[in-house]
């Protein structure tokens, strides 16, 4: 049987600073405002109401550090891979996803 995948939100960051961008990743600065942001997530970029990209967040940082995550209200940096196309004042959802084998 093949797994099911089921997502699971973690939380929201608000795009603070920008600060490289590459072919296929950025570097950014923002905020967690919901929830917490882990690595090796997944990301949505919001801007307004509308979703205008998906990508990976390949690496978190607070405080100059490599951290697995970074809780509501925190700071932090992270390298985004995907189409370099964040602004600031952008919502990055982070999420994971999970699979869920079935069983007989």
């Amino acid at each position: 049987m093949t797994p099911t995948i089921r997502r699971v939100d973690l939380g929201k960051l608000k795009v603070l600073g920008i600060f490289k961008t590459e072919k296929s990743s950025q570097i950014i600065g923002g905020k967690i405002i919901s929830g917490q942001a882990e690595s090796d997530s997944f990301i949505e970029v919001m801007r307004g109401q509308e979703i205008i990209a998906r990508g990976k967040l390949a690496r978190l940082q607070a405080g100059k550090q490599d951290v697995k995550s970074v809780d509501i209200g925190q700071e932090c940096g992270i390298q985004f891979e995907g189409d370099p196309i964040i602004t600031i004042g952008d919502i990055l959802q982070i999420y994971k996803e999970e699979k869920i084998i079935k069983k007989l």
